[in-house]
């Protein structure tokens, strides 16, 4: 029992030899940080203020100024520049020997805050009230003078950290991506927000409000890929004083392509094209856009899009690659025979025009040759298909409306909504609805087809289409009972 008890003699003894290195440690870092801070020189101040706004001396912010008062000269007078809602924190140390005091001073001089005069270090800490450029004056109260030094720290607090961008999670190229966020300032500083897209661009937005949400629209003009796969949005403030806030949390996101609005790349080869057919006529053009790039990985150097034609149809189909860029276009037929166009100048227009031979589903083929900096980026491209309108119509309808058919398909017709159809150039066999009878009840109406509007007699008849063409089904009604033809 008594072993123990020496043992923990010895143990209590050793732990306050810890705690007594520990306090000394502590004692030598403090000691030595003292000794630095009377080591920092002060800043003389050059020339001698005078006791007036108009003779005071400019100083600034966060800087230790030297000075001196006597008993011929008792007051100094300092002017600087304050903001309001900000503090203005002011520490002087006066001689030991000598009393001092200081008045804080508005930017119309009138004393705003003041200190009791005293030889020892005094503080004035008072939140600014309009912005401005305000005085602190300096006085000898008593004793026979000698240096002094100050010290006056407006502080300006940066904004708080913004939000994390908010918006998409998948962005497409070439195509808006709007995103936002929003921080305040405890002074209620008017902001600058700059929104870094990770893609070497910033987008600054002047002028905010504090606590005002803000948005910002930004274009990417590659896709994320192998490499590069994610884009990190992030975004810090700035107050109308320069000071900046932290970078927001970082928001990531994936870019895609957006080939013909498909929202991502069309296939790189025939057998998946992207199928955008579909008859334009008139001053109507389908205008479609994709992208390619050499420099991606991997790279995307083919669009493949596919679309329908009949023989003799018109396909006219054009490609504007980018500025920098050289991209070549090849228009394919159902038996795969390939027409291309291949302008050889960076940004110029691919053209081809042909009259098709063979019916069915043809390609288009965009792609960026072999060569060395063919360039990346978004085209546009126009596919235009000849065809003419057939519009069939009735010189009187029931209330319910009348059929035609075209090539055995039935098409429905209205009084205000006659059939209209755009078709290829051809044959075609169009029938109108023979005599019939639409019951009301115990009565009804009678119709009988009488003849085309060109004089044709037959309610069915073919048609060689070669150019917008209307044709009216002349019908005569009769009262119930009629006798139908």
């Amino acid at each position: 029992m008594k072993q123990k008890k020496r043992h923990n003699k010895k143990g209590n003894e050793k732990m306050k030899n810890h705690k007594l290195l520990t306090l000394t440690i502590i004692a030598l870092l403090i000691q030595a940080a003292l000794i630095t801070l009377a080591k920092a020189e002060p800043t003389p101040i050059p020339g001698d203020p005078g006791a007036t706004p108009e003779t005071s001396i400019r100083v600034w912010s966060n800087i230790t100024y030297l000075q001196s008062l006597n008993q011929s000269d008792t007051e100094d007078v300092y002017n600087f520049t304050a903001y309001k809602d900000h503090w203005i924190n002011i520490t002087l140390w006066p001689p030991p020997d000598t009393v001092l005091g200081m008045h804080l001073k508005d930017p119309t001089f009138q004393a705003r805050a003041s200190t009791y005069p005293s030889n020892t270090t005094q503080y004035i800490n008072f939140k600014c009230t309009v912005d401005g450029v305000w005085f602190l004056d300096i006085y000898l109260f008593s004793g026979p003078g000698g240096n002094y030094t100050f010290r006056i720290e407006p502080i300006n607090f940066p904004p708080a950290t913004p939000e994390a961008p908010s918006g998409p999670s998948i962005c497409y190229v070439y195509n808006d991506s709007i995103f936002s966020t929003v921080t305040t300032d405890v002074e209620n500083d008017s902001l600058d927000y700059f929104f870094d897209w990770d893609d070497g661009t910033i987008t600054p937005i002047y002028s905010r409000l504090s606590g005002q949400v803000t948005n910002a629209i930004h274009q990417y003009l590659r896709p994320t890929d192998n490499v590069k796969t994610a884009y990190n949005i992030k975004i810090r403030a700035r107050d109308n004083h320069g000071n900046y806030s932290d970078w927001s949390t970082a928001t990531n996101v994936i870019v895609r392509q957006n080939d013909d609005n498909s929202g991502n790349d069309t296939s790189n080869f025939m057998s998946g094209a992207r199928y955008i057919y579909r008859y334009r006529f008139d001053d109507e053009i389908l205008t479609s856009k994709g992208t390619l790039y050499n420099d991606t990985v991997p790279k995307d150097l083919n669009d493949w899009y596919n679309f329908t034609a009949a023989i003799n149809d018109s396909i006219s189909v054009t490609m504007t690659p980018p500025l920098n860029a050289n991209f070549d276009l090849e228009l394919w037929n159902p038996i795969g025979e390939s027409i291309t166009s291949n302008n050889p100048n960076k940004g110029q227009k691919e053209s081809i025009t042909w009259k098709a031979n063979v019916a069915g589903n043809w390609s288009i083929r965009i792609f960026i040759p072999n060569w060395i900096n063919s360039g990346s980026g978004q085209y546009t491209f126009t596919l235009t298909i000849s065809g003419y309108h057939l519009i069939l119509k009735a010189s009187i309808y029931p209330p319910e409306g009348l059929n035609f058919t075209i090539d055995g398909i039935t098409y429905h017709a209205t009084q205000t909504q006659p059939v209209d159809v755009v078709l290829p150039e051809g044959l075609y066999t169009i029938k109108a609805q023979g005599g019939f009878i639409i019951w009301y009840g115990d009565y009804g109406y009678g119709y009988t087809f009488l003849k085309w509007s060109d004089g044709v007699t037959s309610n069915q008849r073919t048609i060689n289409l070669t150019q917008n063409t209307t044709l009216t089904a002349i019908y005569k009604r009769w009262p119930y009972p009629i006798y139908l033809y």
